[in-house]
Formats: C-alpha cells, structure tokens, sequence
C-alpha cells in the first residue's frame, strides 16, 4: 500500500494568478471532492487545445471514479495506455463539471492534485497550474519534466488562485496527465477543489457601559456582536500616550490595577476570526475613585519579653504609613509612634504587665482609618540572672572584700562564705 505525503509544489510561469493564504477556519466549500467521478478520454488521441472548454462535447468519453489510472493496483478505474506496453499513450485527458450558484461569494479557490507523472490544470478553458511540465508550449506528446517515483506517486500538490475565471452556473475543470516516457509503468490521476468564503463584516460592538468600579478596579460590558470570535479591549487614563490592551472571548472584561482618583477612556474591536477584524469602538469613559483608608487587621505580638515587643499587622492598600498607640491596661494615657512598616518594637515596658494596643492607617492628605480594636499581650517577669565577675580585694589577716558584676533587675544580693570544708556557711545581703 502506498503511504500518503503533502507535498508543496508551484511553477509561476504562465497567468497572473493570485497566491491567497487562507487561514485554517476560514469557511469554505467543497466543489469537487477527493475520489469524485470523472469523463476521461484515454485513446492516445491529439485533443488540441477546445477539449478544456466548457462547451465541449464529451458525452462520448469514458466515465470512472478516481483515483484513475494504471500499474499500481489502487486505481478505483483503470484507465488504457494503448495496445504495446512499450509505447504508451503519453497524454490522458480529464474533464468535470461543476455548479457554483454565486461565485461572488468566494475569495480564493484551492485545488489539491495527485499526479503521476505531470499535469495541466485547466478551469474553464484556461489554464491555472501546472506541474511537472515544461515551462513552454505543450501538446499532447509532451512529456513530464521528472520521472515521479515512491511516495510523490499518491501525495497531492496543493495550489491556491483567485476566483476571476468562476462563473455562476455551470463550471468545467480540465485535466490533462502526461508521462515521463512512453515505457512508464503507470500513471495517477485524483483531484479536489474547494472554494474559500468571503467572511461576512466584523461589526464593531455597541451598549459599551463600565460596572463595579472601585478605586482599582472596573467591569467593561458590551453587547454581543453575530459571528464575533472574541474582542480586542484598550483603555488608558484620558490624555495617556499609550494604551493597555486586554483581549476575551466574553462581553466583559474586569480590568486591574487602575489609577485611584483618574478619568479613564476604554474601546472595544470585534475579532471575528482569519484577521477579520472590526474598527474600534468609540471610547465609553468613567473614573475611579479615591481609595478607601481601611483600618489594618492581622494584629499579632511577638518577641515579647519583659520589656520589649513587636506589634505586627497586615498592609494597607493605599497606606503611606501607620500610626500606633499602646498602655498598659487600664492606664488614663497612651503611648504614640509611627511607622511606614507594617510592625514596629516598642519598649522599653514594665515586666509582668498587661497590655493593650491599636494600629490606624494614613493613606495620605490627612486620610486616616479608624483604630483597630485592641490586641493584648502580657510581658513576663525578668529573669534574675546569676551575677557574674566574682573576685576578691582588700585581703587582710582579718578582712577581705567580694566583688561581682552587676545584674540587671537586682535589687540586690545575697551572699555567702566560710573556710573550705566548714560545716556551715556565714550569711550576709547587699
């Protein structure tokens, strides 16, 4: 069994035709279909050049579906070569017929053949492609410029040309495949023509409105536009140079961060698919707000020892800074700071108390929060540390002094001492 390649293959050398690349889903209409049912003519004979016409008269030509051909088995109709297997026909000739109701319609058409070895193509009497043929004049002995051999045998050359020659109405392709020599060992014939759609217009949409508009944020809405695949969004602060673009394939669009306090302009364009694209809307304006000064939240202590503390709490949108205020329970006064962080140490603070403390945001220009409720926390007691530093001075027969370091949070010091191995200890503080 043959395995089937795609194979890319154009000579330019004849009609001004028209290369249209289409995109992959772009509509587009089937006129004659892989495997379609064929008049051919297979007697070696010189057609001239009216056999491709539209007019002519084939009715006394053979008919079969393709693929059509010999020598390879895979033919759904074998076609002659002539009485000696070696000196083939050289040319066999191809005609169909085709309706189109409104070519208009149409922007380009895209023919796809298997042949082997080369082929003229022909669409009402005139020519439109050709492959593996000489670039001069030809007739019904000419002979293909390459001998097609494995894969290249069953893969299909696709060709894609402007709709000028299509009429409404009754429309004629014409084939003609020649060999390579008149020894070949056989010849592939299969053909399909499809017709792209002109897209219809891309409407640009309407009803545009903006929702849900905070200081940062806002909702872009408009109406659906028929056949729309998605929609291309910009906006930018009024006088912007440049604008930011967004694209959805819904009717909104929620848009973030904005500008607090900014006059905004936004526009919409209906992208109805193969780059079929509608003029942008005309701008729908709306401003945002100023922000609110939210109270912090997230309070928590930590690092809290008997005299020091650190108050946390979550950031503020908008906040340039915050204000603290902290007392021990109950106490008539409090205790200020501030901070651009969102935690701050206090201290110094009294040990084994209780405290309470609050936190309020500045957003700026004298736009304060409220205070949070209260966070408490109680600091411990001080660790009494045993003193450090010990020595003695002054030593006499009688007397001598003891000498230690300081310790902080003593009030003071209890001593001891006695002969090295006395039962007992004398006792004295500080």
């Amino acid at each position: 069994m043959k395995k089937i390649y795609v194979q890319f293959y154009c000579l330019l050398f004849f009609l001004p035709v028209l290369f249209i690349q289409e995109s992959a889903d772009a509509a587009s209409d089937s006129l004659i279909m892989t495997n379609s049912s064929w008049k051919y003519l297979d007697n070696g004979s010189n057609q001239g050049t009216a056999w491709s016409s539209t007019g002519f008269n084939d009715a006394s030509w053979a008919s079969g579906n393709a693929q059509l051909g010999y020598g390879d088995g895979d033919e759904a109709t074998v076609v002659s070569y002539g009485p000696s297997s070696n000196n083939k026909y050289i040319t066999t000739y191809f005609r169909k017929s085709f309706s189109v109701v409104n070519p208009s319609i149409y922007s380009s058409l895209t023919l796809g053949i298997m042949r082997d070895d080369g082929a003229v193509v022909y669409l009402n009497g005139t020519e439109v492609y050709r492959t593996n043929m000489p670039t001069t004049a030809i007739d019904y002995q000419t002979r293909a410029v390459t001998n097609i051999n494995g894969s290249a045998e069953s893969a299909f050359n696709y060709y894609t040309f402007n709709t000028a020659l299509l009429v409404a109405g009754t429309n004629n392709i014409s084939v003609e495949i020649h060999q390579f020599n008149k020894t070949s060992d056989d010849i592939s014939f299969n053909f399909n023509l499809a017709a792209a759609q002109i897209p219809p217009p891309c409407n640009t949409p309407g009803g545009m409105n903006t929702t849900s508009i905070t200081s940062t944020t806002a909702t872009l809405n408009w109406n659906a536009v028929s056949g729309a695949v998605g929609y291309n969004v910009r906006y930018r602060i009024i006088g912007a140079p440049s604008w930011t673009n967004t694209s959805t394939a819904s009717t909104s669009v929620n848009i973030s961060p904005l500008s607090s306090s900014a006059n905004y302009e936004w526009q919409v364009q209906t992208d109805c698919g193969s780059s079929n694209l509608s003029a942008f809307s005309a701008s729908t304006n709306f401003s945002t707000p100023a922000p609110p000064c939210n109270t912090p939240t997230g309070m928590n202590t930590t690092s809290i020892t008997s005299t020091t503390a650190i108050l946390n709490w979550n950031a503020v949108s908008g906040a340039v800074g915050y204000n603290v205020r902290y007392r021990i329970i109950g106490a008539p006064s409090w205790t200020n700071t501030s901070t651009a962080l969102t935690s701050v140490n206090i201290s110094p603070l009294s040990s084994s108390a209780n405290y309470e403390w609050q936190v309020q945001t500045d957003c700026g220009s004298s736009n304060l929060s409220a205070f949070s409720a209260s966070t408490n926390f109680s600091t411990p007691a001080p660790p009494c540390n045993t003193p450090t530093g010990m020595n003695t001075t002054s030593i006499t027969s009688t007397t001598a002094t003891l000498n230690w370091n300081a310790v902080s949070g003593a009030v003071g010091y209890n001593v001891r001492y006695r002969i090295i191995g006395a039962p007992s200890w004398t006792n004295t503080s500080t």
